[in-house]
């Protein structure tokens, strides 16, 4: 068997014995490594030593790989036609069954599985980056032991009539999280957070807003803060005719205790104002801004996934990975554990992916664990369609066909106004 005939996996990056380096030398072993290079944004460097044919040893290309995940840079050495194919550089790591590479960032992988106590320790051991457990998500929380989970970010099904739900009353919706989020409180760690969103809940013209139900429940645990209700906005959505039109929904974030992370500097946002100086003061004069950028305060203003949205899919109420992305840079610690018990089509998986946390998931439905399967690996490939985080909202230019009024929009109201 050659090197070129074995499979892309690096899982392990075992080398058997007799396996006989391909032809050219590092064409198979760099394609195998480019997932690696896309998702930790690695540098790889292959050094071929100038053949100065001083003496009859033979010429030993070196390949260097660094990356940023605070790992000092390696270097192997690539024996042509040896039996053990690549040898470490320290030499150390080796066994009966072929050369190991030692120290080599883990590439993340992916698992579905439908056993609850698989996934857990699956993400705690880190033997997978991301897992999505298959079945009742209070079967994924009940098997997750106390005071594990850094941060919580779900959207609960809540009395919209979609496909997955199964009742779709208020009352319903109260019981499942008079269940529910005394698990959630359980498995959170000290200092760490649980972020909850919800919508409202519409019943005979009537609007029940659902994070009052949550919070209420909530109210029972004194050791969970609410740090934030945070307004979640957006630009499109059905057109009302008796009422306002809905545009947005909100996220309760709580805190398990006082002492919390928040990393404001990982999502800070440029100023409306950057060069706005003080007025008065010991200070005056001088720019009043923080270099980093402003806080992003609690209203957020991030596109709904509607049908021309990159991130679409064929779920019906789906995250945008922008959302969960900025709760993850905030209140997550890189390597933590990010749970989503409702996941869906793994908005929040892609999320954790981009920013080097580990993933917990779980869904009922088989077919949407699959998408979500699909779309985190895309994200561990470097390959996710997802809309940036500091993209703005687009503005269309006046000048174009879809900004132009037609003649005769608002022409009742222009003629008021005009009298």
């Amino acid at each position: 068997m050659r090197e070129d005939e074995l499979p892309k996996s690096l899982s392990g990056l075992v080398r058997p014995a007799g396996i006989e380096p391909a032809t050219p030398a590092f064409g198979s072993f760099t394609d195998a490594l480019h997932p690696f290079t896309n998702q930790y944004r690695a540098k790889l460097t292959i050094c071929k030593t100038k053949a100065k044919q001083r003496s009859s040893r033979p010429v030993t290309p070196k390949l260097q790989f660094s990356c940023t995940r605070k790992q000092a840079p390696i270097a192997l050495h690539w024996h042509p036609g040896a039996s053990d194919g690549v040898a470490p550089a320290n030499e150390r790591t080796a066994s009966q069954n072929g050369s190991i590479i030692p120290h080599l960032p883990k590439i993340p992988t992916m698992l579905v599985t439908k056993n609850s106590r698989r996934a857990w320790e699956s993400v705690r051991d880190a033997r997978h980056d991301a897992v999505i457990r298959v079945g009742d998500s209070m079967g994924l929380v009940r098997s997750i032991p106390d005071r594990s989970i850094h941060l919580t970010v779900t959207s609960p099904p809540y009395c919209m009539g979609k496909e997955y739900e199964g009742n779709n009353e208020v009352e319903s919706f109260v019981d499942a999280h008079l269940a529910m989020l005394p698990e959630i409180v359980r498995v959170t760690a000290p200092g760490g957070s649980i972020c909850w969103q919800v919508g409202n809940y519409v019943r005979k013209n009537e609007v029940i807003p659902l994070d009052y139900l949550v919070y209420d429940v909530m109210r029972a645990f004194p050791d969970m803060k609410l740090r934030n209700r945070i307004v979640w906005m957006f630009g499109h959505g059905l057109h009302c005719q008796t009422r306002f039109s809905g545009r947005h929904e909100t996220i309760l974030w709580f805190t398990k205790g006082d002492d919390y992370l928040f990393d404001l500097d990982a999502v800070r946002v440029r100023q409306k104002y950057p060069g706005k100086r003080s007025s008065k003061g010991p200070n005056k004069g001088e720019l009043s801004g923080n270099p980093k950028g402003k806080n992003p305060s609690d209203i957020w203003d991030i596109p709904n996934v509607k049908a021309n949205h990159i991130e679409k899919t064929e779920h019906p109420c789906q995250f945008p990975v922008a959302l969960v992305q900025r709760l993850v840079k905030a209140l997550c610690p890189v390597d933590g554990i990010l749970l989503d018990p409702y996941c869906g089509v793994g908005s929040s998986g892609v999320a954790a992916m981009l920013e080097k946390r580990r993933f917990l998931g779980g869904e009922l439905s088989e077919k949407y664990a699959d998408v979500a399967k699909d779309r985190i690996t895309e994200a561990v490939s470097g390959i996710a369609r997802v809309r940036p985080l500091d993209m703005p909202v687009y503005e269309p230019s006046p000048n174009e066909k879809v900004a132009k009024r037609p003649d005769h929009f608002w022409q009742q109201t222009t003629d008021d106004i005009l009298g």
